[in-house]
C-alpha cells in the first residue's frame, strides 16, 4: 500500500469519526434536553438542561475522534481497505447503546447491547451496498456536519442569554434603592457543630462575625430532615404536608403555591440560583420555580462528563478524574462564589434576590488541603475506599471510626466558612454587602452517631433538624443579639419579603423579627416531618419504622412515629436527647398534650 493510501485511510476514519461524533453528540443533547423539559423526564442521576445542547456535541467529537485515532496503529500494520467498515461499524453500536441507556430505566444493559449490534449491523450493510452514498454524507458532509453543530452549539447559547435577557426586560419596575436579598441555604450543616454555635472547635469564626453585626436565632429548627422538602418549606412558607399530593412523599415540588423568587421576581427583582446539591435542588425538583437564571448543572468538568450517558454507563472512565470515593464533580464553594459573583457583577441596574446552596459539609466528608487534618490526624483506614453515600451499611460505630468521621465533618464546615467569610468580604469590597439581606441557614442536619444513627432523612431528633439561622440587615436587624426561642426555617420567606419591605401576602407566616405580642399572622409552628425512608436503612432507625413527626415547644421537643412510639425530651437540660420522658409521670401528661397539638396542625394519613 503507498503512502497516500495510508493518508487516505486516515483521513477518512477521521472524517467519519468526527462526523459521527458530532451526529451522536447533537442527538443525545437534544434528547437530554428535551427530555428535562418534562417533569420527572430524567432522574436524578441524569437530570440535565439547555448546556447538554453545547457540551455534548463538543464531548463526543473529541471521544469518537479518539477511538478513531486508536484504530490507525492497526491500520499501519494491517493494510487492508475495510478499516472504515469497522470504525463505523464500532461507533454506531456505541451511539445506539447510548442512547438506548441514555435513560437508564428504558433499557437493561443487555437490551440495549443487542439493540446496539443490530442497528450497527443494518447500518454496516446498508454501507457495504451503497458506499458511495454513505461517503457522500459522512467523508464529504463532515464539514456541513460541523457547521450544523457549531450552529447548535452557538444556538443554544445565544438563545440561552436571549430568554435571560427578555424576562429581566419583562420585568416590572423596581425600586433601585431597594436592598437585595441572599438566602445561603449549608447543606447538611446542623447548629451543633458551629464555633458560632458554642461548639468547642473554632469551625465557623467567619459566621460568628456574620452573628455579632446581626441576629442569630439559637434554637431554629427546619421543616424535614431532608434537601428537597426543607428547601420547598423554605421556598413557599408552607408546611412539608401541605406541598405533598395525596399523602405521598414529595419528589418535586409542584406549582400549587407561589414561592419566594417567584414574589421577588413579580416585584422587579432579578432572580438567580447557584446550587450545588445538583440532585434534590435541582431544576429537576422544581426548586428553580421563578428564578430567571439557575445554574445547577455543568458548574464543572466533572458534572458536565457524568451528565453524558458514556460515562454514566462506563464507570472506568469516572476514575481518570477522580478517585471514586467523592461526588463526581463536585461543585464546591468556591465555584458556587464564582457564579454568583459574576452574576452579580452583571445585574447592577435593578435588586436581586439570590439564593446559594452550598454542599461542602454534605457526606462523604473530604475537606481540601489545608482543612484535611486540621481538628485530627488523617486516618486513610476510615476513608471511603469508593463513593457511596450510604457508607453507614457497612459501618460498625467504631468510636474511632465515629471520631475520624467527625473530624473530616468539623474540616468541611471550617473549609465551607472560609469560603463565606470570601464571599462576604468581597460584597463589602463592592459596597453592597450592607444593603443586602443575608440569611444564613441549612436545609438539615446530620447524624455522627449519635442515636446509632448517621446521615440524615432517617430521623427526626434534633442532629437532623437543629439547624443555624443568622439574618444581617444594618438598619433593620438588631445587632449582636441572640434569640432563644424555637422557630421553624418555614417562616423564612416571610421575614425576608418584611426585611426587603415587599408588600406580599401570597406567602404564609410572619418575620420572625416581629414580637410575639405584635398583631399580624402568626407563625408557622415548629413542625418537623419525614415519610418512611426508603428501605435502605438499618429497621431500628426511626424513620424504617414509617412517618416520623415532631414539634418543638417550649423547652419540649415532642416525636412520635407512625407505629405509636412516642419520645419526649427536656432540649434545656437535656440537649443531647438521651432521656425520653414520654412515659414518666411528668413527661406523659406533656407529651399527650403536645401529640394532640400535633395532630391538629398535620393530617392523618
Amino acid at each position: 500500500m503507498q503512502p497516500t493510501s495510508l493518508a487516505h485511510t486516515a483521513r477518512r476514519l477521521i472524517l467519519i469519526a468526527v462526523s459521527l461524533g458530532l451526529l451522536y453528540g447533537m442527538i443525545e443533547g437534544l434528547e437530554s434536553f428535551g427530555l428535562s423539559l418534562l417533569p420527572a423526564g430524567l432522574s436524578w442521576s441524569n437530570g440535565n438542561s439547555v448546556e447538554a445542547m453545547m457540551f455534548m456535541p463538543v464531548f463526543y467529537l473529541v471521544a469518537y475522534l479518539a477511538i478513531g485515532l486508536l484504530l490507525l496503529p492497526f491500520a499501519l500494520l494491517i493494510r487492508r481497505p475495510w478499516w472504515d467498515q469497522v470504525l463505523l461499524f464500532l461507533l454506531v453500536l456505541l451511539s445506539a447503546y447510548l442512547a438506548a441507556r441514555n435513560q437508564q430505566a428504558v433499557f437493561n444493559k443487555f437490551a440495549s447491547a443487542v439493540l446496539g449490534l443490530g442497528i450497527a449491523t443494518v447500518v454496516l450493510r446498508s454501507y457495504r451496498k451503497r458506499p458511495e452514498r454513505w461517503n457522500r454524507v459522512l467523508v464529504g458532509g463532515c464539514p456541513w456536519i460541523v457547521a450544523t453543530a457549531i450552529l447548535l452549539i452557538a444556538g443554544s447559547f445565544v438563545g440561552l442569554r436571549i430568554s435571560e435577557s427578555r424576562k429581566l426586560s419583562r420585568l416590572a419596575a423596581a425600586d433601585r434603592a431597594a436592598p437585595n436579598v441572599l438566602l445561603i441555604v449549608l447543606d447538611t450543616d446542623r447548629a451543633d457543630h458551629m464555633s458560632a454555635y458554642g461548639y468547642h472547635r473554632p469551625t465557623t469564626p467567619s459566621l460568628e462575625s456574620l452573628a455579632r453585626e446581626g441576629t442569630l436565632f439559637e434554637q431554629a429548627y427546619s421543616p424535614s430532615s431532608w434537601t428537597l422538602p426543607s428547601h420547598a418549606s423554605m421556598f413557599t412558607g408552607r408546611m412539608k404536608h401541605q406541598l405533598e399530593q395525596s399523602g405521598r412523599e414529595l419528589r418535586r415540588l409542584g406549582t400549587r403555591y407561589p414561592t419566594l423568587a417567584e414574589r421577588f421576581q413579580a416585584h422587579g427583582y432579578a432572580t438567580a440560583g447557584f446550587v450545588a446539591n445538583i440532585w434534590w435542588a435541582s431544576r429537576q425538583s422544581g426548586l428553580n420555580r421563578g428564578f430567571i437564571r439557575y445554574e445547577d448543572f455543568y458548574g464543572t468538568l466533572g458534572d458536565a462528563l457524568q451528565r453524558t450517558a458514556m460515562f454514566r454507563n462506563f464507570q472506568f472512565l469516572s476514575q481518570w478524574f477522580s478517585d471514586g470515593s467523592d461526588i463526581n464533580g463536585r461543585k464546591h464553594a468556591s465555584i458556587v462564589n464564582r457564579e454568583f459573583l459574576s452574576w452579580t457583577g452583571r445585574n447592577k441596574d435593578r435588586p436581586w434576590f439570590a439564593f446559594l446552596n452550598f454542599m461542602d459539609v454534605h457526606a462523604p466528608y473530604l475537606p481540601p488541603a489545608p482543612f484535611a487534618g486540621k481538628f485530627g490526624p488523617l486516618r486513610p483506614e476510615f476513608e471511603a475506599k469508593r463513593f457511596d453515600i450510604g457508607w453507614w451499611k457497612e459501618l460498625n460505630f467504631d468510636p474511632d471510626h465515629m471520631a475520624n468521621r467527625t473530624d473530616r465533618y468539623d474540616e468541611s464546615q471550617a473549609y465551607l466558612d472560609s469560603e463565606l467569610g470570601k464571599l462576604f468580604e468581597e460584597l463589602r469590597r463592592r459596597g453592597q454587602l450592607d444593603n443586602t439581606v443575608v440569611v444564613v441557614t441549612a436545609d438539615h442536619g446530620e447524624h455522627l452517631g449519635e442515636h446509632q444513627i448517621v446521615a440524615h432523612g432517617a430521623s427526626l431528633y434534633s442532629e437532623e433538624i437543629h439547624v443555624p439561622l443568622i439574618l444581617r440587615f444594618p438598619g433593620k436587624v438588631p445587632a449582636g443579639v441572640r434569640v432563644p426561642q424555637a422557630v421553624s426555617t418555614t417562616n423564612i420567606a416571610a421575614t425576608i419579603l418584611s426585611l426587603a419591605s415587599v408588600a406580599d401576602t401570597q406567602l404564609p407566616g410572619r418575620s420572625l423579627l416581629l414580637g410575639v405580642d405584635e398583631a399580624g399572622p402568626q407563625l408557622q409552628p415548629v413542625v418537623s416531618e419525614m415519610s418512611k425512608a426508603g428501605g435502605k436503612d438499618p429497621p431500628e432507625w426511626p424513620g424504617s419504622k414509617g412517618w416520623v413527626r415532631s414539634l418543638v415547644a417550649d423547652r419540649w421537643h415532642f416525636i412520635v412515629l407512625e407505629n405509636g412510639e412516642r419520645s419526649l425530651f427536656d432540649i434545656d437540660r437535656d440537649p443531647l436527647e438521651l432521656t425520653n420522658l414520654a412515659g414518666t409521670p411528668e413527661g406523659s401528661p406533656v407529651a399527650q398534650t403536645l401529640l394532640d397539638r400535633l395532630s391538629a396542625i398535620v393530617p392523618a394519613r
